[in-house]
């Protein structure tokens, strides 16, 4: 007898089967699992010869890159059946649980000793690599058989195309200079565009060939970041400056303070950060680096999301459509970019197809512990996920359906236990004031008319972003009875909950993008042709045409993403990279001052690398914006030969000065004078004008200067 047929909606809704993942992707084979072992014992070992032989600069370096690999290798290593892109995520995102965690205790339990720590992990990963490099060779794998496994691929001409690519933009960018007025393309060589051009071919080939799409999408992520760091040889993001701040106070103090700020109650990543870098002296080279880090992680999240939903090769397309347009959403050194891709990871895990119970077990456990590193970490990404996952609960996607439920009850139980340091960022206006809470930063009142630059870093991103919107909704219509396509939609919308009930700090729209692209770069993809391979006969030419079109436009589409994702992660430069001598005055500030001292930043405060040292819970940092009140124009209403800088300076000394303090410095630096006038609040010109008369300004002394930076102190 057959079973009854659902009559009902809520019938047809229960009997609904949760979605299989759909990854192509070979598993490790054995010789490549063989080489994960060896490659990580031999890091240990090379760690060990640089702590003996008294390196401890580069010793450190070291040790901070192999925490951050070798915890997720040493568990994945052992886990069969896992896709070489699999192994690749869950390395980085484990070794990040691992380090978040480690952190956690170590810095909210006032136990800090990250040397033997550090000892012990990686002499914990040496003992699991040398064991699974020896069961694996017992079993008779070879590191010989990896080149007959390969051959000579598409891969490995895709391989070479990027490697030039990656030399040829290295080579094509000038090391330490200051950022100029037209960002990174104002400084880069001719070889830095053939650069650019050698990574368009090789998607290109990539696409003809079916084949090795992998490298030049992850080789896009990162070239910009890589660019920049060549080039100025600081962070680009002055937020990076603060982060520094609370790790070196976690380091000097051997334990973070929650009831201090905000970042110290979610300590997760400046734990993981401290305990894992403790020997690094210079915090800032590691935060200029650090993005390449960053944006190969995410990209890695990203793909092996879409292969849950999509073949192979468009699950690299999807990943690529998002790292080119996500430029709204710079990497950096930072608990957001940190904690994204274990966040992909807890829906990664959701969707799984049928397991054993030990698999399911050991799932069950990862996802515990990525879910508790993300919500210690950040405030907002595990709401974003809560929101996600409901709508994944809703079109049966994922089971069981209070997965959501215990991640805001565990994420919510955080924040009331961290609720002291909350004043300033809960607000019971931004409760349902969806469009308020979506709108970019305020930069304070437009003084100077539109700066084509600042608009451009913005809407051509944006522009891109539309695109791949409008590529989804092309799919959605296409595969309109798709259960899938309808859930890729919901998943795309979800992050906009979070903006009913807060504004993030004005970025909430810039986090609503950042959630949402993943979800529309997968659907997009399942819009595109195809690209075959050519068979003989009058179908051969037909493909070969196809093919032909298929390779030309997606060239195109690859050149004209890079050309956005350039334009919106560089093109503030100017503003936004520090440079390192407005970053010596600044330290100078926080190494000299008296405790409860203020630091007033002559123009916006969004560009002074303040907050950067253990010490920088003694000071007061305000700009003029803050002086002036919300809603108050703080900047000079003229401009020009009607600007008068000796009076501009009178007002806000008097200002300033009724700010009880002891003492009060001002910074002057090129950043920004430049912030300034990207933003609309004063010309760099009348900036500088400024400066200048601040060598005859009654009753300030100059403390300290650098090229690009100088600090004055009131003495009356």
């Amino acid at each position: 007898m057959l079973p009854p047929q659902p009559t009902s909606r809520r019938d047809r809704w229960r009997q609904l089967q949760p979605l299989r993942s759909h990854e192509e992707s070979a598993p490790l084979t054995a010789s490549q699992q063989l080489l994960v072992g060896v490659a990580g014992a031999v890091a240990v070992l090379a760690l060990a010869a640089l702590v003996l032989a008294g390196a401890d600069g580069p010793a450190a370096v070291w040790c901070w890159i192999c925490l951050q690999l070798l915890p997720g290798a040493a568990l994945c290593v052992w886990v069969p059946s896992l896709t070489r892109v699999g192994f690749a995520l869950y390395t980085v995102v484990g070794s990040a649980v691992f380090n978040i965690l480690v952190g956690l205790v170590m810095a909210r339990g006032g136990w800090w000793e990250p040397v033997p720590v550090q000892a012990l992990t990686v002499a914990v990963c040496f003992v699991s690599f040398v064991a699974v490099s020896s069961r694996l060779a017992g079993r008779g794998a070879r590191l010989g058989r990896l080149a007959r496994e390969r051959g000579v691929t598409p891969v490995a001409v895709v391989s070479m195309v990027c490697a030039a690519g990656i030399a040829l933009v290295a080579a094509g960018t000038p090391s330490g200079v200051t950022a100029p007025r037209a960002g990174l393309i104002g400084v880069v060589g001719p070889a830095w565009w053939a650069g650019m051009a050698c990574l368009v071919v090789a998607f290109g080939y990539a696409v003809w060939r079916r084949s090795g799409m992998a490298l030049p999408v992850l080789t896009a992520s990162i070239i910009v970041v890589l660019a920049q760091a060549i080039a100025y040889r600081t962070p680009v993001v002055t937020a990076a400056a603060g982060h520094i701040g609370v790790i070196e106070f976690i380091t000097t103090g051997g334990r973070a303070d929650p009831n201090l700020d905000i970042y110290q109650a979610w300590v997760g990543f400046f734990g993981a950060q401290a305990w894992t870098g403790s020997g690094i002296g210079d915090w800032f080279q590691l935060a200029t680096w650090w993005p390449i880090f960053g944006s190969l992680a995410e990209v890695l999240a990203v793909r092996v999301l879409a292969g849950k939903f999509v073949d192979t090769r468009r699950a690299w397309l999807a990943a690529g459509l998002f790292t080119l347009a996500d430029s709204l959403n710079i990497a950096y050194f930072s608990p957001q970019t940190y904690v994204f891709a274990p966040a992909l990871t807890i829906p990664i895990l959701l969707l799984h197809g049928p397991e054993s119970r030990a698999r399911a077990t050991a799932r069950w456990i990862a996802l515990a512990g990525v879910s508790v590193a993300v919500i210690v970490s950040h405030q907002l990404t595990p709401y974003m996920l809560v929101c996600l996952l409901a709508v994944l609960v809703v079109g049966r996607a994922i089971r069981p359906w209070w997965t959501p439920l215990a991640l805001f009850g565990v994420a919510v139980v955080w924040a009331l236990l961290n609720r002291s340091v909350l004043g300033n960022y809960v607000s019971l206006s931004t409760f349902g004031d969806v469009f308020s809470n979506l709108s970019p930063p305020d930069h304070g009142t437009p003084v100077l008319p539109p700066q084509r630059v600042t608009d451009l870093t913005f809407e051509v991103p944006s522009f891109g972003v539309l695109l791949i919107g409008i590529g989804a909704l092309v799919a959605l219509v296409r595969w309109r009875h798709s259960r899938e396509a309808w859930l890729l939609v919901a998943a795309a919308m979800s992050p906009a909950g979070v903006a009913a009930a807060t504004d993030y700090g004005a970025e909430g729209i810039f986090r609503v993008v950042l959630f949402a692209l993943p979800w529309l770069s997968i659907l997009a993809v399942t819009a595109t042709v195809r690209v075959g391979a050519p068979t003989g006969g009058h179908a051969a030419t037909r493909s070969v045409r196809v093919a032909t079109v298929s390779v030309v436009a997606a060239m195109t589409g690859a050149a004209v993403l890079l050309a956005i994702n350039v334009l919106g992660q560089s093109a503030m430069d100017w503003a936004r990279a520090m440079r390192p001598g407005t970053i010596e005055v600044a330290g100078y500030f926080e190494r000299n001052a008296a405790p409860n001292a203020v630091l007033f930043s002559s123009g916006t405060g969004r560009v002074t690398p303040g907050r950067q040292s253990a010490r920088y819970a003694d000071f007061q940092y305000l700009s003029r914006d803050d002086l002036a009140g919300k809603g108050v124009n703080g900047f000079a209403t003229t401009t020009g030969s009607a600007y008068d800088p000796q009076a501009d300076i009178r007002a806000w000394t008097d200002k300033l000065l009724t700010v009880s303090a002891r003492g009060h410095y001002v910074i002057f630096s090129v950043e920004i004078g430049a912030a300034g006038e990207r933003y609309r609040n004063q010309s760099y010109v009348d900036y500088r004008r400024m400066w200048a008369a601040m060598a005859d300004a009654p009753g300030w002394q100059l403390v300290d200067r650098s090229d690009s930076a100088a600090l004055y102190r009131w003495v009356g």
